[in-house]
């Protein structure tokens, strides 16, 4: 435990170590889910049920019983995989160095490889059966600017940070939405309003946050934060086992995604739509 601390506080790379496997086997069939969420805990959970952020929780529920689900169809006995979940916050809960994500599973003598923002994916195929690795990210940035993607047409990256915001830097955006969107303050001369000078992910959130001065304006949209993620759990559930099948389902080929219109190919033009009052 002292040695996980020392390594958050450091900022590098996590490195869990060893866990008892959460392998569910059936008729050949097992998935090891490591759950790695630097932002609650030191350690890394086996079980969707002990990851305490509840979108996290949502999303690696779905993810394990989709994993399972599409093994078994495969085919292929016995068929392993081993995944790894990540979250990523938008906001640090202070300005130390964030942990890296674990790196993606290495492509060199795959069968099939799925890259994405989302999830990185290899299948092997021998002798012994089917062995898939994947690690799957729970970026609350991602989840922003994928949304910021698909209701504009400007130009945005299709991958957000790996890194969450500091507090200081999210605390000193707030103040500034609150001074110019709210309040009228006019910019600078020379600089552009303040949604383009911001993040995209954080603009995107701050628009939707609740536009009142009665309270801090950065706790009222860490809240809106959480209704967005809990929504979009689903929908990313639903993300992630689509490409899990472009490796498992026959015909189908891995490849690289990212972006708006890849979203809507995979997981449906109603993606990131909020669900009628």
């Amino acid at each position: 435990m002292k040695r996980a601390a020392c390594l958050l506080a450091a900022g590098a790379v996590w490195a869990p170590a060893a866990i008892p496997s959460s392998a569910h086997a059936l008729d050949g069939v097992g998935v090891r889910l490591s759950i790695i969420d630097p932002a609650a805990t030191t350690r890394t959970v086996a079980a969707p049920q002990d990851a305490s952020d509840p979108a996290l929780r949502a999303f690696a529920t779905r993810l394990l019983a989709d994993l399972e689900r599409q093994l078994g169809a495969s085919g292929a006995r016995p068929a392993q995989a081993s995944a790894t979940l990540f979250r990523i916050p938008l906001v640090a809960s202070g300005d130390a160095p964030y942990p890296a994500p674990p790196p993606p599973p290495a492509t060199e003598g795959a069968a099939c490889a799925v890259a994405s923002p989302w999830i990185a994916l290899t299948v092997r195929r021998d002798g012994a059966g089917m062995k898939v690795e994947l690690l799957a990210l729970w970026n609350e940035r991602q989840v922003l600017l994928d949304l910021a993607a698909l209701e504009s047409d400007a130009p945005l990256p299709e991958t957000a940070p790996q890194t969450p915001l500091t507090r200081s830097e999210f605390s000193a955006m707030a103040q500034a939405w609150t001074r110019e969107s709210m309040g009228g303050e006019a910019p600078a001369a020379g600089e552009p309003p303040l949604a383009e000078r911001l993040p995209p992910d954080a603009a995107r959130l701050f628009a939707e946050a609740p536009q009142a001065t009665r309270g801090p304006f950065d706790l009222g949209a860490e809240a809106t934060l959480r209704a967005i993620a809990a929504r979009m759990s689903e929908a990313y559930a639903d993300l992630a086992a689509a490409l899990v099948a472009r490796c498992l389902t026959p015909g189908e080929t891995g490849g690289r995604f990212g972006g708006p219109h890849d979203i809507r190919t995979l997981a449906g033009p109603d993606f990131g739509t909020a669900p009628p009052e």
